[in-house]
């Protein structure tokens, strides 16, 4: 999109009473599919930069969100996990931004590849996966963020497991969602730079661990239904 069909929606929702709290720059930009576009975070920041300075000319008290590249564990030794913390190192420099927008996911698919044909050992580690508690994942990610923010304020726009429907909306899927709701509260009553944080998603055709989630093509007659 353009700066201009940004602008075109938020005099829109102006126009229909419809309160917007903030405006993220962007999404995901730093994953390998987006790669030619923005090679770099450098090219992603000049385009970032050019679309704030046109919505704060109409909208100068609007917030407005960079996007962060995901959370990685100490000296990462693969090129993309290297990518994410330059990412987030070159973007932390700056301060044409109100907040920074990570995602948050834990990949439980991991533990299939992981485990194979070892049942038990996928269990096990999609149990300890999906015990943030356990890890203390939300301070331990916190800090990692806090190296390259610092104290600006983070609004974590989407947070749930990063699993196939194996897991999604099954009883261990309730139970992290809770504990992980409670783990942002305690973290966040700890660290004010933490503001939004929203679940996603709770209905889909099955990616991202949704809820409610259609998986066949018989589903989507009703889903037109009206009323």
């Amino acid at each position: 999109g353009t700066a201009e069909e940004v602008i075109w929606c938020l005099d829109y929702f102006k126009q229909q009473n419809i309160k917007v709290v903030g405006v993220e720059l962007g999404n995901e930009f730093y994953l390998t599919q987006y790669r030619n576009t923005y090679p770099t975070v450098d090219a992603y920041i000049k385009q970032a930069k050019e679309f704030a300075s046109a919505i704060r000319k109409k909208y100068p008290n609007l917030p407005l969100g960079a996007v962060a590249a995901d959370p990685t564990e100490p000296n990462p030794k693969s090129d993309y996990l290297k990518f994410m913390n330059l990412w987030n190192a070159g973007l932390g420099k700056e301060n044409f931004y109100n907040f920074y927008i990570p995602h948050l996911y834990s990949k439980v698919e991991i533990c299939e590849q992981k485990g194979g044909t070892d049942l038990k050992a996928v269990f096990d580690c999609a149990n300890y996966t999906l015990s943030p508690d356990f890890f203390n994942y939300q301070q331990i990610v916190l800090d990692h963020y806090k190296q390259y923010y610092g104290n600006k304020k983070m609004w974590i726009t989407e947070w749930n497991i990063d699993a196939g429907n194996t897991t999604s909306n099954t009883i261990r899927h309730a139970e992290f969602v809770s504990e992980f709701l409670l783990g942002l509260v305690d973290a966040a009553n700890k660290n004010s730079q933490i503001e939004y944080a929203f679940f996603h998603n709770y209905g889909s055709g099955g990616y991202a661990a949704p809820i409610f989630t259609y998986s066949n093509k018989r589903s989507v007659d009703y889903l037109k239904k009206e009323g």
